[in-house]
């Protein structure tokens, strides 16, 4: 077998086709094509005050009120539409997507007999067309043990197509009263992160 060995002495900046890249790009291959400077994707939303759902159950309620982070510093920043609770996929890709949610009876009792978070692909209505992925807990047969304040989270990996929306939803049932969709910035209560793999 032939062995190669390269040995390279670099003793100056490293650039490519005279370009050093953005601050944070990272070099990436494209295959039989020349590689190039990329730059992480990421982004986060979340909501800073409290406010109320009312009603005693919900299914696929869009959480609101929902804000971007790193504004300033996030060199892809603006993907999350907050007019419209959801953010849209700038490229086709694979993606980590991270939803979590702090939720308590709007009653201040024990009343929580099912919440959960769920990160979905929605319409431009805000109905759902495909569940990413769901998480949280129905204890609706447990009367005598209802919640009051939980956090729930959920998680997904998957392939989302350019202008595809997603959203973060809460399904829930209280004995009384409706939920509190809590919010704080420090730290973040109720969120959705999302981060490009590829």
């Amino acid at each position: 077998d032939d062995l190669s060995v390269v040995i390279l002495d670099v003793g100056g900046l490293i650039k490519l086709d005279g370009l050093s890249g953005t601050a944070g790009a990272v070099l990436t291959s494209n295959g039989s094509s020349a590689p190039t400077w990329v730059l992480p994707y990421y982004m986060k939303s979340g909501i800073t005050t409290n406010y109320t759902i009312a009603g005693t159950s919900g299914v696929n309620v869009l959480i609101a009120n929902m804000t971007e982070r790193f504004s300033g510093i996030n060199p892809a920043f603006g993907d999350w539409k907050p007019a419209n609770n959801w953010w849209e996929c700038p490229a086709t890709g694979i993606y980590k997507i991270n939803g979590s949610l702090r939720v308590a009876g709007s009653t201040g009792v024990d009343n929580i007999r099912k919440a959960f978070v769920k990160a979905a692909i929605v319409n431009s209505s805000g109905v759902v067309i495909r569940l990413l992925n769901q998480g949280g807990f129905d204890m609706y047969v447990e009367t005598s043990s209802e919640g009051h304040n939980w956090t729930i989270n959920c998680f997904a990996m998957e392939q989302i197509i350019a202008t595809e929306r997603v959203a973060l939803l809460i399904e829930w049932t209280v004995s009384t009263g409706g939920v509190v969709i809590q919010g704080s910035s420090s730290p973040d209560s109720t969120f959705l992160t999302v981060e490009r793999i590829i």
